[in-house]
């Protein structure tokens, strides 16, 4: 949740994307709202530093959209049919992140580590001219299981394929060896994320958990 005086989330998501420390990643924007939504959207785009890919879900990844249901994993496959980079992160429009996270994810990836990202929930958050202010301040409590885990450590390397959900990280080339996200646990809100995690252990793929 967050309070009512941020104007957009997608231009939220923008200007947090925009802070980041390294600009040579790309933005894939699938928007459930794409045709309603395009012109706004396309008016936030001139002078960011980094690519925006604005897309509708894929005409072939419909089959839950079109029944009115969720359809996560359409819309990441979706994601990554658009995707020209080496590693992909998931992120939600309501999602505020530190400034380096995207250096982190690059720094643990050339590791041979996919990040995952833990999260804090904001029952509100402090904003200044319509956008949230950096440092985020507002109302937080922390719900992510994930921090127990750390027992006091900063980073906590490990095999766990459940625990990739909220920020997942992985290449490009591992997302279409194992053919995308299974859209079979679409139309509910289910483990779609789990799933893809756990066949990346399959395939031998380790994750690390930070604290920042």
């Amino acid at each position: 949740d967050w309070s009512s005086d941020v104007c957009s989330s997608d231009l939220a998501l923008l200007d947090n994307l925009q802070r980041q420390t390294i600009s040579q990643f790309e933005l894939i924007y699938i928007d459930t709202f794409y045709e309603q939504n395009r012109q706004r959207f396309d008016s936030y785009l001139p002078g960011l530093k980094f690519i925006v890919k604005h897309v509708p879900i894929h005409e072939e990844h419909r089959y839950w959209f079109d029944k009115g249901y969720t359809y996560i994993s359409s819309a990441k496959n979706t994601g990554i049919l658009h995707a020209d980079g080496e590693i992909c992160v998931t992120c939600d429009d309501a999602e505020f992140f530190p400034e380096d996270i995207l250096e982190r994810y690059w720094k643990h990836y050339k590791t041979g580590h996919y990040m995952l990202g833990m999260y804090d929930r904001m029952k509100t958050i402090v904003t200044q001219n319509g956008l949230p202010s950096y440092p985020l301040r507002g109302e937080i409590y922390r719900n992510d299981t994930r921090f127990r885990h750390l027992a006091g450590k900063n980073l906590l390397h490990h095999t766990t394929g459940d625990w990739a959900y909220a920020g997942t990280s992985f290449s490009l080339n591992d997302a279409l060896e194992l053919n995308g996200f299974n859209e079979r646990m679409d139309g509910c809100k289910s483990l779609e994320d789990c799933d893809f995690g756990n066949r990346l252990r399959i395939l031998g793929r380790k994750f690390v958990l930070d604290i920042h």
